[in-house]
């Protein structure tokens, strides 16, 4: 980072990063939330429906066991706006079914025990699919259903959307509370700083006694102890030099009058 920039700008930049870094991975771990609870909830209205299905093919069956003629009939009192319904035979085939725009090959690919639930891409969106084998009087079904993830798609959108404009704008009031804690809390160092200009070399001033336990108070007490040792050091050095002075003065006397002397004759 440029050198030339203030303690307190370089402090509130770094936060600011830091701040975007934590909101960029936050809302990538929203977005990728947001979209496995959308499916999560798709996929329990499709079990939900499914159960649904079966029920009424139990009820059909029992009053009339030519399995078309009871699909058709449960086909026709479903009701589920916007989703597929399709009552398959063991092979796969579509005994009775409402596709809604919902596009698939068919037969579909040989089921076992467990339900199959995956994302369709089709020519009008993708559809979330569930697709649950199951025998009912002794016949052998798959109940198919499928919903459009439109709905998922348009939330992931809205909550991106929601994102470009809150990012930014949380950004901005960050990084003003950041200037302003930077501030606030580099005050006592730029007091400090104020107080040491005008410290003379000689008295006893410095920066006062700090009963602050945190680092700037430990600042404050090794800049009085560096202030102590050099006005120490200093007065070390004047009263050498007052001591040689007055050492040398009697044997420079006495040369200067032997030289004075020596001149005269």
């Amino acid at each position: 980072m440029n050198a030339s920039l203030s303690l307190r700008a370089r402090l509130t930049v770094w936060y600011t990063v830091a701040l975007l870094v934590v909101m960029t991975l936050g809302g990538a771990v929203i977005l990728w939330q947001q979209g496995r609870i959308g499916l999560a909830r798709v996929d329990r209205q499709l079990r939900d429906l499914n159960a649904t299905i079966a029920n009424l093919m139990t009820d059909e069956l029992t009053e009339d066991p030519v399995l078309a003629t009871a699909a058709q009939e449960v086909q026709a009192t479903i009701v589920a706006p916007g989703r597929a319904v399709a009552i398959l035979d063991q092979s796969g085939h579509p005994v009775a079914a409402g596709w809604n725009g919902l596009t698939l090959s068919l037969p579909l690919a040989a089921f076992h025990d467990a339900a199959r639930v995956w994302t369709a891409d089709t020519a009008t969106g993708a559809w979330r699919v569930r697709a649950e084998p199951t025998t009912i009087e002794q016949q052998s079904l798959v109940l198919l259903t499928a919903a459009p993830l439109a709905d998922v798609f348009r939330e992931r959108r809205e909550v991106v959307e929601a994102m470009w404009v809150g990012i930014p704008a949380v950004l901005l009031l960050a990084s003003l509370g950041g200037w302003w804690l930077a501030s606030l809390g580099l005050r006592p160092i730029t007091k400090m700083a104020e107080r040491a200009e005008h410290i003379p070399l000689t008295g006893n001033q410095d920066l006062g006694q700090s009963n602050r336990t945190d680092e700037l108070g430990q600042l404050a007490r090794a800049f009085n102890g560096l202030v102590a040792r050099l006005r120490t050091a200093l007065q070390t050095q004047q009263q050498f030099m007052a001591d040689a002075s007055h050492e040398l003065r009697t044997p420079v006397s006495v040369v200067r009058s032997a030289s004075d002397v020596t001149l005269g004759r």
